[in-house]
């Protein structure tokens, strides 16, 4: 969940809108069922779990900087497609900044893709 989070850079700040929609669907879902000690309950088990991802979080943006070639937040590219084959396209990516650097991955990482306009 963590990987997914810091690929569409979720902050410790969104986590408190997160934690309002949970009560909210908990009180719908549960209905008279959640009387003020289980809402407690709930509220205080979201809170943990929120601080749980946001502590996991702050290290896997940590990591993501300091690695060769990493940055914080979105990053602009250019994007240039070539069709390699009948079915398949290649995209090849180059920092707006022109800062190209090789860029080094973790196994099962994942690029996040954040379209600014309808060329793509």
């Amino acid at each position: 969940m963590s990987v997914k989070h810091c690929g569409l850079q979720i902050q410790p700040n969104d986590y408190d809108i997160v934690e309002q929609n949970m009560m909210q669907t908990i009180g719908e879902v549960l209905g008279d069922a959640v009387t003020p000690d289980v809402a407690s309950g709930w509220s205080e088990s979201l809170e943990f779990l929120s601080g749980v991802l946001i502590n996991k979080e702050k290290e896997m943006y940590k990591q993501a900087l300091q690695r060769r070639g990493g940055w914080e937040g979105w990053k602009p590219f250019n994007v240039h497609k070539s069709l390699v084959a009948k079915d398949i396209m290649m995209l090849t990516l180059t920092p707006e900044d022109r800062k190209v650097v090789p860029i080094d991955f973790t196994s099962g990482q994942f690029l996040t893709l954040r379209a600014m306009n309808n060329e793509v």
